[in-house]
């Protein structure tokens, strides 16, 4: 008679007795789920406004922003430093409210969802496949005022779901640099440029490596952080987002 190895019993023990104290809560409402690997109940889930594929490869929007000529209005003539970006839905309902959410002091639970929804998104479009996964870094005053970085947190949840290294501190901001939210399309990206960096004794060469934001805009910030990448030597950069701004 075949029976369980004890590690294999006494894991499927843990995970019913977690089940019965901490049982799995809709990311949205919080109602009860049932024992499925989803986070939304069916309600929750038609809020998200899921980017659906086909998407633009080059910045993540939908492929409803196509002008006439079949090139994304969103990104056409900009020149984003990364591979490619992929995001888990549009900036807007549900999702608005758990990006939002994230990056309060006490947001590191809703992060934590927002990477696993984006890992899943990886797995969907084929772009799960990399070396590492970093993410766009905080600078330590506003790290002060909200105790965490959301995008930190999002990454190493992402990363745990799809078994890749995850290399928190591989850039750093050279300078502080003004609210990308306050800012025009232009503004942003002079704001940023030359303000991010790799640390000192990072080694990237050859890597593909996975970039992860909680919001991709105009997505100045991510190209920033991808020049800085592929001039340490990465192969390739993919920007992660939880969403896209429209």
């Amino acid at each position: 008679m075949n029976l369980f190895p004890l590690a294999t019993l006494i894991d499927l023990l843990g995970r019913g007795v977690q089940d019965v104290l901490f049982p799995r809560c809709c990311g949205g409402c919080g109602a009860a789920l049932p024992d499925t690997d989803r986070d939304f109940c069916c309600g929750c889930w038609g809020e998200l406004s899921a980017i659906a594929d086909p998407a633009c490869p080059k910045c993540g929007a939908p492929v409803a922003l196509e002008s006439d000529d079949g090139r994304c209005l969103h990104c056409r003539g900009d020149a984003m430093r990364f591979d490619r970006a992929v995001a888990v839905g549009v900036y807007d309902g549900l999702l608005r409210r758990l990006v939002l959410s994230a990056k309060q002091p006490t947001g590191e639970a809703q992060s934590a969802l927002l990477g696993r929804m984006a890992a899943r998104r990886l797995q969907q479009v084929d772009a799960a496949g990399a070396d590492l996964v970093t993410c766009v870094p905080m600078h330590w005053r506003r790290r002060l005022v909200r105790r965490h970085n959301s995008a930190e947190v999002m990454a190493d949840a992402l990363a745990r779901r799809l078994g890749i290294a995850f290399r928190p501190r591989l850039l750093a901001w050279r300078r502080a640099a003004q609210k990308q939210a306050d800012l025009s399309q232009t503004d942003r990206r002079r704001n940023v440029r030359g303000a991010l960096g790799v640390r000192r004794r990072v080694v990237v060469e050859g890597a593909r490596v996975l970039l992860v934001d909680d919001v991709l805009t105009t997505g100045a910030t991510a190209s920033e952080a991808a020049r800085a990448l592929r001039e340490a030597g990465a192969a390739s950069v993919v920007a992660v987002a939880a969403a896209r701004s429209l």
